[in-house]
């Protein structure tokens, strides 16, 4: 599930069995990724794309897309469900989170963060970073730094901040882990610690005021 793109894609089964066939489907047909079909998708039915290439985890059959563009899931049903969802992570592996379509009945036990869109790009959702808080304490940062809006994406494992936010960020959890050694860096994760012989006491948290 991908709120960060428009085109739900699935595994084509032509070379490792992947659960669509398009040899077997009348509806299906070709067209290039620079065709105006591909650009603006004006269409009855739902559409969907299909790989034969090694794009996906072979763990999963494909990616249902909940952007915000014309080829979105919630574009092709705007008229079904006038573009709304909402969704729960199941809070560990062993547990059911779910996905519904349409407007939610009773809300009153959600606690809401509002989102916006921008024109120049429908695709994405932005919240509005008010401030960044480790171990209770804000950083000290500008509001500016924030301004842009952080664009909220369910497919994204690491979270990118502005460089200015990062470095105040990365400083104040190195001082509230000061007792432990650090870590070798490790691609873009460049603050890390050792807890090897170590017992790990509480875990500090960093959150958004």
């Amino acid at each position: 599930m991908d709120t960060g793109n428009d085109m739900s894609w699935m595994r084509c089964n032509t070379q490792d069995g992947g659960p669509f066939d398009p040899r077997a489907s009348r509806s299906y047909a070709p067209f290039s990724c620079s065709s105006g079909e591909c650009a603006k998708l004006v269409i009855s039915k739902f559409a969907f794309g299909c790989s034969d290439t090694d794009t996906f985890d072979s763990r999963v059959d494909g990616i249902l897309v909940l952007g915000g563009g014309a080829q979105s899931l919630l574009s092709q049903t705007a008229t079904i469900y006038g573009r709304q969802f909402s969704y729960c992570l199941p809070p560990t592996l062993f547990s059911f989170g779910f996905l519904r379509l349409g407007a939610p009945g009773d809300d009153s036990s959600f606690t809401f963060t509002r989102m916006f869109r921008r024109n120049t790009d429908l695709t994405f959702y932005y919240v509005l970073l008010l401030g960044i808080k480790v171990a209770e304490k804000p950083l000290d940062l500008p509001p500016s730094v924030f301004t842009d809006g952080s664009v909220l994406d369910s497919s994204t494992v690491i979270t990118r901040l502005p460089t200015t936010a990062y470095t105040a960020l990365s400083s104040a959890f190195k001082e509230e882990m000061k007792a432990y050694p650090p870590g070798q860096q490790s691609g873009l994760l460049d603050t890390c610690f050792d807890f090897g012989g170590k017992d790990i006491g509480p875990v500090h948290r960093f959150r958004r005021p």
